[in-house]
């Protein structure tokens, strides 16, 4: 019995050993930042925790600068290591440890891995410029707005805010530029801009700029552009005035023309706010418009442009070709005669003239493209030879233009007083007809009989002749 009570006390014996050596034998502690980020700006608060990864009874920390030992405290509270006010000096590498009491005395643990403090200067203010800078901006105007400020070896960005309210950029946060195109005059507001800085998981904003003033108004009333004659057709060699007319209220100091969007040069316009173009030709063929300017605030603000107005220059209109059926003009009275009117080339819109001496005898709107009008008349009248013209009137653009006339065409009426004398002489005409044929068929009648007798007499001498050699040739033989 006694020798069971003695093993049973050698063995918690030995127990209670093992657990004070697992007890003895610490962890090492980590140290960390209260804050969560290890840059802080001059004159900031810093806090540290030495932070132990067991629930054991600590009775002190030590807390270590560049491996100098700058904090001694006893007891739980001494985990926390403060800087009131961090300055260039408070740089460098903390680390930290605890101890801790049992039945072999005071344990200390290893020395935790460091943490490096970085300081940096307060941002500075940085700039806002506008470029380029006037009192008065109008909408269409582009503008660039630079924050500027000290380089700092850190990476960061920039934000810029108008009104208060922060805004897009559409280069990015990393550009120190605001670009504003085209502007408008929502575009107006007071501006500022600040930079940030990014070191070691924290991000340090600078304090904002100074606020600037953008102000954009409204281009002015558009012009009216005027033409006179106030159609954009004109012939070759015509003269065009151009007046560029601004609203009463405004006080203009400048008018511009401008043809296919390049200014016309013109001294005379810049002040007078009219162009006469002389002597046209086809160059001068295209879209015109107009501006004028006026003073506001030390600025001239243009105006929006007038209406686009098409100069459109044409060469004359050439006549028509009038042709007849029957081509000779010839109608007996009472008989139709169809006139053909043919334009040289093919206009939206045509009106047809036909016309004799006196007066027009017919007039046609086609309202669409057509190059040809015939017309069919019938004709009875004691006088015998009419004179027909025709002529058409294009509309181009907006200007009716009226060719000139075509060559005259003779239209002859045969009346019934001479009927008997062209009968007289058809049947003349077919009598010398008969006459010539009759004699060209006697000619050949004889020539063809004459024929018939030289061929006659040559068979009979050629008989003869034969008949008297053979009576020679008996006569041989009997001899």
């Amino acid at each position: 019995m006694h020798s069971s009570s003695s093993w049973f006390f050698c063995i918690s014996l030995c127990v209670l050993e093992t657990i004070k050596l697992y007890e003895a034998s610490l962890q090492m502690p980590y140290i960390s930042f209260s804050a969560g980020y290890a840059t802080y700006l001059i004159a900031e608060p810093v806090s540290m925790s030495c932070q132990i990864p067991s629930n054991i009874t600590v009775k002190g920390y030590q807390f270590f600068k560049n491996n100098q030992k700058i904090q001694d405290i006893n007891g739980p509270s001494g985990k926390h290591y403060k800087i009131t006010s961090v300055n260039r000096g408070s740089a460098g590498s903390y680390s930290c440890l605890y101890w801790i009491l049992d039945s072999r005395g005071q344990q200390i643990s290893p020395i935790s891995s460091p943490v490096f403090l970085s300081v940096m200067d307060q941002p500075v203010t940085p700039a806002l410029t506008i470029n380029p800078k006037y009192p008065l901006y109008f909408e269409g105007e582009d503008v660039n707005l630079v924050c500027e400020h000290q380089i700092y070896p850190y990476t960061g960005g920039y934000k810029f805010r108008k009104n208060n309210r922060e805004l897009n950029n559409s280069s990015g946060d990393l550009a120190s530029a605001l670009f504003i195109h085209n502007m408008s005059r929502k575009d107006s507001g007071t501006y500022e801009c600040q930079y940030w800085l990014s070191e070691h998981q924290r991000v340090v904003h600078s304090p904002r700029s100074k606020p600037q003033t953008l102000s954009v108004t409204a281009l002015s009333t558009a012009p009216l552009l005027l033409f006179q004659p106030p159609y954009s057709t004109l012939i070759v060699g015509e003269t065009v005035s151009m007046e560029c007319l601004a609203p009463s209220t405004v006080s203009v100091s400048l008018y511009r023309f401008y043809y296919e969007e390049r200014e016309v040069a013109s001294p005379s316009t810049t002040h007078s706010g009219q162009l006469v173009l002389r002597n046209l030709t086809k160059e001068h063929n295209g879209n015109y418009i107009c501006m004028y300017w006026s003073a506001k605030n030390q600025r001239e603000i243009p105006s929006f442009p007038s209406a686009t107005k098409e100069l459109y220059i044409i060469d004359p209109l050439q006549p028509p070709v009038l042709s007849l059926d029957p081509p000779s003009g010839r109608i007996w009275d009472g008989g139709n005669v169809t006139l053909f009117c043919t334009t040289p080339i093919v206009y939206e819109n045509t009106t047809f003239h036909f016309l004799n001496d006196r007066e027009a005898v017919f007039i046609n709107n086609t309202s669409k493209a057509q190059m040809k009008m015939v017309i069919t008349m019938s004709l009875s009248n004691a006088t015998s030879v009419f004179k027909y013209s025709c002529q058409y009137t294009a509309y181009i653009k907006g200007r009716a233009l009226t060719s000139p006339r075509s060559h005259p065409a003779e239209i002859t009426i045969i009346t019934g007083s001479a009927l008997w004398l062209i009968a007289i002489a058809v049947a003349a005409g077919v009598t010398v007809l008969i006459i010539v044929f009759l004699l060209f068929y006697w000619i050949c009648l004889a020539r063809r009989d004459s024929t018939d007798g030289e061929q006659k007499s040559q068979s009979s001498e050629e008989n003869g002749k034969t008949t008297t050699g053979l009576r020679m040739q008996q006569r041989s033989s009997k001899d």
